[in-house]
């Protein structure tokens, strides 16, 4: 789920750089997968971000 939140940031500032709308600068692959992060937010597959960042910390 990281993953998917880092790459709707690397779009967003894609976005920035171009008068393209961000969504369009994504691969097929990136859509997929927010799609599918959207879909595990729905149904409550979520992780508090004290959690998240607790297990970045330790990996860094």
């Amino acid at each position: 789920m990281i993953l998917t939140y880092l790459v709707q940031m690397r779009a967003i500032f894609a976005s920035l750089l171009g008068d393209k709308d961000w969504w369009d600068t994504l691969s097929e692959e990136e859509k997929r997968k927010i799609e599918l992060g959207k879909l595990d937010l729905e149904k409550g597959h979520v992780a508090p971000y004290e959690t998240i960042k607790a297990k970045l910390n330790k990996r860094l």
